[in-house]
């Protein structure tokens, strides 16, 4: 082979592609011009598939993140120095930015670039998927790409960065490709120029990607008929791909550490990801074994595991649907071990495929080395498809969940879809025959269960929000509750003023068009140590008047108040609830909150009276006074005991439900007492409320409480507080009810005498 020239590699003649390939079966042909236009058609089809669903859903947490953060690009924020980005790296977000200034800042606009997206995922993976399938079996692999659209849900159908990133390392696979085959140094050093954006976009899907092909890139050159006469000639293919990588690394890097943003850059994207990963708990694969049986640790996460668009629509009761009620309460769930095989046997597919396709490929190779002296293009083609399904393989960080599974299985699929097709053609004509009608089948099957879910997903997800930033379609339970968040925002919020919208619900920031303070659109646990500091700091800098916190939040991700003690602190103490958005017992929660108005004449319970029985706690967002809930057989007390104060003989407080205790099973009524200890024992009921908020939406609020004790002015009393409720699980009686800051206020004037 010449000095200099890209690769070692002359394209197989026919024989000896007919040498390295069963007969039967017919070897994968080199892409022709043909091929490329078949590309197009279904990028096309691609498009058309996804016009149904487009609008549907909304996602209050990713997409609604990746939407506010472009939008701090528009308004020349500086990424990682003005905005906290925790772990991916910034070209999605200059992309969609980008997208917005052409188009308009809106859901509806982002989704036409997310269908764009995948219909060039989908094309490009089929250009990839001609180095080792014919046509016919490529085309089989596109239908098995257009139903994974949907059950990726809800990637692919928002936008996001992984998206954008899956898209860049799949073109610079087929940029590779290409590349190998017509044995071009600009071809390589455009796909290593994808790749390089691929890793600016989500640095573990385009970084493992990015290394397996450049690996793939430097064993090729060894592997062909005439090996490289120098060390440096094999080099020249990964060293082009890696010098189209760093075009767009390196000036990237730069125009960050020239901006002042590199330090945060790599803290936010590099430490921060990593002190995670090695310090927080995430889903991690099922076990395998047992295989067979119903698995107690699998069904314990299931909600990790089982397919995100079955739990959205199919998981329970859904009427008029296609099918209903496969989760817990199905006979299929509770009667068999089907899901419990199915998904081991889904989440361990890929890296069977992969070590078996290592094994059977590599081992192919090696035999055609020794008895050619150079392995075929169908070999270099499939040695190309291995590396590209590794790579995502090694980019499937934790958590390993069904979402993030999604992200990385085609390419591992179409290492699948290429060992069914040689096992095809090795098997004997009739055998070969039937399990074509098997996978056909199967395909088909999957495809019908894929267009109803799509038909119950536009039937299921049919509230229009109108918003001029929306245009899109919700679900029942989250469209009238953002509708009503959005008009208060609108009657509440100055356009230009800041809003804090916690934990996990950015979409409100980008729908409402009000930014956040600090740079903070999510509160995770393991942030930044002087992230709740600089919050509170902009609060107060931009004299922010209103926060949206979210009641309804993922467990996993610990509560509020651990992830963020020093700003819950201060906003117990400086703030208070001023509105409650709920619209059914069992669904999601937001309250509004406004700074709390200064009271200098009231005396707090606390400081004038000792409490036995009861505990100072904090809720969201006030200081409470509780006690365990007990039951009318078994009562729970608390006694208070003191001097009422001869200036403000009135007891004020307010009795109500722990707002993070709002969602769960039903509680029955809950009744709260105020009674006065007499000397002989005896009680008298000074007050008497009674709250149901886990049935009655209209009860998530607090009831005020107002005690005359005007006739015992400068005299010691006991008051007796009893809380009962008979439907309060053990484990949440004593954090369930509560009195709101208890204080002794003046009594209001007499009226004047009339004469």
């Amino acid at each position: 082979m010449p000095e200099g020239s890209s690769l070692a590699s002359a394209g197989a003649t026919p024989a000896d592609e007919r040498r390295s390939e069963p007969a039967s079966g017919g070897a994968a042909r080199p892409a022709t011009g043909v091929d490329l236009w078949l590309a197009l058609g279904v990028f096309v089809v691609a498009v058309l598939f996804q016009l149904p669903i487009r609008e549907r859903y909304l996602a209050l947490l990713d997409e609604g993140y990746i939407l506010s953060i472009a939008d701090d690009v528009n308004r020349g924020r500086m990424l990682y120095g003005d905005v906290t980005i925790d772990a991916p790296f910034p070209l999605a977000f200059h992309l969609l930015a980008l997208w917005q200034r052409l188009t308009e800042p809106s859901i509806a606009g982002s989704r036409w670039l997310a269908t764009l997206l995948f219909a060039v995922y989908a094309a490009t993976l089929f250009r990839v998927s001609r180095e080792a399938l014919p046509r016919a079996w490529a085309f089989g692999f596109v239908v098995l790409l257009l139903c994974y659209r949907v059950w990726a849900f809800p990637h692919w159908q928002i936008y996001s960065y992984s998206m954008v990133a899956a898209t860049l390392a799949v073109i610079a696979a087929a940029l590779v490709c290409g590349a190998v085959r017509a044995r071009s140094n600009a071809r390589l050093l455009v796909a290593g120029i994808a790749a390089g954006a691929a890793i600016m976009s989500k640095q573990d899907y385009g970084g493992a990607t990015s290394l397996l092909l450049t690996v793939a890139l430097a064993v090729l050159p060894w592997l062909d008929r005439e090996r490289p006469t120098t060390v440096a000639s094999a080099l020249t293919p990964p060293f082009l791909f890696m010098l189209g990588g760093a075009l767009v690394v390196l000036p990237y890097l730069g125009w960050f550490a020239a901006h002042g943003a590199l330090d945060e850059m790599i803290q936010q994207t590099i430490v921060f990801p990593f002190s995670v990963m090695s310090s927080f708990e995430y889903p991690r694969l099922p076990d395998p074994w047992p295989l067979f049986g119903r698995d107690p640790e699998l069904r314990a996460g299931i909600g990790n595991y089982f397919p995100s668009i079955l739990a959205t629509l199919w998981w329970n009761d859904c009427p008029g649907c296609w099918m209903e009620r496969l989760g817990a309460g199905g006979s299929l769930y509770q009667r068999t071990a089907f899901w419990d095989v199915t998904l081991k046997l889904v989440f361990w597919a890929p890296i069977a495929f992969c070590a078996i396709a290592a094994v059977a490929w590599l081992g192919l190779a090696a035999h055609e080395l020794r008895r050619d002296g150079a392995v075929s293009a169908a070999s270099r083609g499939r040695i190309l498809v291995l590396a590209l399904a590794v790579g995502f393989l090694l980019a499937f960080n934790p958590p390993r969940d069904w979402v993030h599974l999604m992200m990385v299985y085609p390419p591992a699929l179409l290492v699948g879809v290429v060992l069914a097709y040689q096992l095809a053609c090795a098997l004997p004509r009739v055998v070969a025959g039937a399990l074509r009608v098997v996978l056909v089948g199967a395909t088909a099957a999957l495809l019908l269960v894929t267009l109803a879910l799509m038909d119950d997903l536009r039937r299921r997800l049919d509230h229009w929000l109108e918003h001029p930033r929306a245009r899109v379609y919700a679900d029942r339970l989250n469209g009238p509750l953002i509708e009503d968040v959005l008009a208060w925002i609108e009657a509440n919020v100055p356009a230009g003023a800041r809003l804090p919208v916690y934990p996990i619900q950015p979409a409100f920031n980008f729908l409402s068009n009000r930014e956040t303070v600090a740079g903070y659109y999510v509160i995770w646990p393991m942030q930044a140590g002087q992230r709740d500091r600089r919050i509170l700091e902009e609060i107060e800098r931009h004299g922010v008047q209103h926060v949206l916190f979210s009641v309804s939040q993922w467990a996993h991700l610990r509560p509020f108040q651990e992830n963020a003690p020093e700003l819950f602190a201060a906003l117990v103490e400086g703030w208070e609830i001023a509105e409650v958005f709920s619209r059914v017992p069992n669904g999601p929660i937001m309250v509004a909150l406004r700074r709390r108005t200064p009271e200098p004449d009231v005396t707090p319970l606390r400081d004038a009276m000792q409490v036995a029985g009861g505990a100072w706690t904090r809720w969201p967002f006030d200081e409470v006074l509780t006690q365990p809930v007990g039951t009318a057989q078994h009562p729970s007390t608390a006694r208070v005991t003191g001097v009422v104060p001869t200036d403000r003989p009135v007891l004020e407080t307010a009795v109500g439900v722990n707002p993070d205790r709002w969602l769960g099973a039903p509680s029955g009524p809950i009744v709260f007492r105020v009674a006065l200890l007499r000397p002989d024992g005896r009680e008298d009921v000074l007050a008497e409320r009674t709250l149901d908020p886990r049935a009655v939406v209209a009860d998530r609020r607090w009831e005020p409480v107002r005690v005359d004790l005007a006739p015992y002015r400068g005299r010691e009393v006991t008051l007796v507080l009893s809380v009962e409720g008979a439907g309060v699980a053990d484990a949440e009686r004593s954090d369930f009810a509560g009195w709101r800051a208890p204080r002794f206020v003046a009594a209001p004037p007499e009226p004047a005498a009339s004469s």
